[in-house]
């Protein structure tokens, strides 16, 4: 009985794979035969690091990859806790990048540059004809247009961008100039928006800034939301914001996000002397616009 109930399903495989090799495929381009990796979701951290430098590594494992959303008021410390999390990254993590959407100070060290300019060049590479694809023009509603850019943005994704994009960190000033619910087809989301929504398969973490989660569109970016992070200028410790980190998940009915689990609170000092920045605060990691460090 049972040789009878294998029998057919052999039959199929053999055709199957007759008819594979009858349009010309091989085996090698039939099948992943490379090692398996161990490192995905994995960490391995760089060699050189204090004692202190591990013991903070290892809590950072429950925010290396994911979307993150950073809010808070004017003046609460988003930008110096974003900042301070993507340079620890990829100082602690072996293999890690950071990708960001503007210029930080030296101290931060080596990033690769991702905005609107690069992006639209790599767009014009693979679209040919739609040079314009990230003007103000293209900026439409229309449902030709808009399933060309997807595309567009799909190809990059799973071509050249993915080997910028796996294992890193992108980090975003301002998630509503991409996300925002009044404009969220614009040419840029569209791309990001795919980029957020494959975030486990380039393990990757997106690190994004705003004020207020409202202004952020609920369709192409509140979904895939992971954490939430709520900052908080302390007036009792000079130079530092309390960071609450909560772990959420996204609830389409409601819409909104609900906390899952305890938060974490991490308090994080830019004033105090860093030795890997020279002596130098967690401030002199980008342009801030507290100038009370200086």
């Amino acid at each position: 009985m049972e040789t009878e109930t294998l029998m057919p399903h052999l039959m199929q495989e053999v055709e199957t794979s007759r008819l594979a090799n009858q349009l010309g495929f091989t085996d090698e381009q039939l099948y992943d035969d490379s090692p398996e990796s161990d490192d995905m979701y994995g960490i391995q951290l760089n060699e050189g690091l204090t004692e202190d430098e591990i013991k903070d590594a290892m809590s950072l494992t429950r925010m290396m990859r994911g979307v993150m959303i950073v809010t808070g008021p004017p003046g609460s410390g988003k930008d110096l806790f974003a900042n301070t999390l993507a340079w620890k990254i990829k100082r602690y993590f072996k293999g890690r990048r950071v990708l960001r959407d503007d210029k930080p100070r030296r101290n931060f060290g080596a990033y690769i540059p991702i905005n609107e300019e690069i992006l639209s060049t790599e767009f014009v590479r693979i679209g040919g004809a739609t040079a314009g694809i990230l003007s103000k023009e293209t900026r439409k509603k229309a449902t030709e247009k808009l399933k060309e850019e997807e595309e567009i943005a799909s190809e990059w994704a799973n071509g050249s961008g993915k080997e910028l994009l796996t294992g890193g960190v992108l980090y975003l000033t301002e998630f509503k100039r991409y996300f925002h619910n009044r404009r969220a087809g614009n040419p840029m989301g569209v791309l990001l928006g795919h980029i957020v929504s494959m975030w486990r398969h380039f393990d990757l973490l997106i690190i994004g800034t705003t004020p207020k989660k409202r202004e952020i569109d609920a369709i192409s970016l509140l979904p895939y939301v992971t954490h939430e992070v709520r900052c908080d200028w302390m007036a009792s410790r000079e130079g530092t914001t309390r960071a609450r980190v909560n772990f959420v998940r996204y609830v389409g009915t409601s819409g909104c996000l609900e906390m899952s689990g305890k938060p974490l609170v991490r308090f994080v000092n830019g004033i105090k002397p860093i030795p890997a920045l020279n002596g130098d605060g967690y401030f002199s990691l980008y342009n801030s616009k507290n100038r009370e460090w200086r």
